[in-house]
């Protein structure tokens, strides 16, 4: 009887801590657990640094780190990757290496940049993927997207997030409609869009609860308030901040819709688990959004459109027969949810696919 080979240690790069409280960075830690539980052993190595933004400190730093690490294959988070060409090839330069970047969307996409932001971005991101041995991407729209990055499809795996199993929704049951948004406030998420469609609303037979760190950008945040404050919606907006998990567990618990003015997701993990607590959802946005979003359990519009965001609510408030539509469809679509092992198995064989092409497709 042949013994299975040990699965090969790998090392896990990720700019920043890897307990960032955002969907990106839930992913990774996800990722790393999964792993960990199927006995592949993952060493973390956080960067510190502002990516995708780094200064010369930070990408010596990083280049250090990358020397000292033991490991044969490296696994190194897209935020990082993408502006780190150089500190890549030296890293594949004197040693027996496989890299592999794991992409939740091509930076230059990032909403609110200019255009020669966007070209530098582009540009480093380029030149990193064409080093990499492989590349892990969280979303096939992520993935069809590379095609501009000249990333040969034989070096593309597709690993979508896993979920939690999680009770049904219990909603609001009295009152206003508990509308819960789980986002951190940054440009790219789209609050503001949300404000101005809500704010259009005949009826405030509605509170909105945003969950997400609000000092993360505080631009952003302050715009906002002010933007609340104009519109005077202060008593029908919430900001909570960051939550621990009890806390946002209880927010699904007594919401009735699910709602997300993004403008752009490279999977968006938020949707699988307002859907995996039966929640019917209204969004908005490119990239994943609407394969994330299954059509019977959510309307989907354009981004940074609020007129049809606006309609879009509309018809959730005047139209019960959609209500309750959307509803079913999400209780049904939650048990086609993948669980975070299974997500941790199919990572696994794909960064083992990857590492056997080696640099052949260099």
């Amino acid at each position: 009887m042949s013994l299975r080979a040990p699965p090969e240690p790998l090392a896990f790069v990720v700019p920043g801590s890897l307990d960032t409280r955002t969907g990106g960075y839930g992913y990774d830690r996800r990722i790393v657990k999964a792993l960990r539980d199927a006995d592949r052993p993952v060493t973390v190595h956080e960067l510190p640094g502002s990516y995708p933004w780094p200064n010369v400190a930070d990408r010596d730093t990083a280049c250090a780190t990358l020397e000292r690490i033991e490991e044969r294959l490296v696994v190194i988070d897209g935020l990082a990757f993408g502006v780190l060409p150089d500190v890549i090839a030296a890293s594949l330069s004197n040693r027996d290496r496989v890299i592999i970047a794991l992409v939740h969307h091509p930076l230059a996409d990032e909403y609110g940049l200019d255009a020669a932001e966007q070209d530098q971005l582009q540009t480093s991101e380029r030149r990193a993927l064409a080093l990499a041995d492989g590349v892990v991407t969280t979303s096939h729209a992520t993935a069809q997207r590379l095609a501009a990055y000249e990333v040969a499809t034989s070096r593309i795996s597709t690993v979508t997030p896993g979920t939690d199993e999680a009770p049904v929704a219990a909603g609001s049951a009295s009152g206003a409609n508990h509308l819960l948004s789980v986002a951190t406030l940054t440009p790219r998420k789209g609050h503001a869009v949300l404000i101005d469609a809500l704010a259009r609303l005949p009826s405030r037979d509605w509170h909105l609860h945003c969950v997400g760190s609000t000092t993360r950008d505080l631009a952003t945040t302050a715009a906002l308030q002010r933007q609340i404050s104009e519109r005077s919606l202060t008593t029908s907006v919430t900001l909570h901040g960051e939550v621990d998990d009890s806390t946002l567990e209880d927010h699904y618990s007594r919401a009735d819709l699910f709602v997300l003015a993004t403008h752009l997701e490279g999977y968006g993990m938020v949707f699988d688990e307002a859907i995996a607590h039966g929640l019917p959802i209204i969004a908005s946005g490119a990239g994943a959004v609407a394969t994330t979003v299954p059509a019977d359990a959510g309307l989907v519009i354009a981004a940074n459109d609020v007129q049809a965001l606006q309609g879009a609510l509309t018809r959730w408030f005047t139209e019960p027969e959609l209500r309750s539509s959307l509803r079913a469809g999400a209780r049904q679509q939650r048990r086609e949810l993948s669980s975070w092992q299974a997500t941790g198995q199919c990572f696994s064989t794909a960064i083992d696919r990857l590492a056997a092409l080696g640099g052949a497709n260099r």
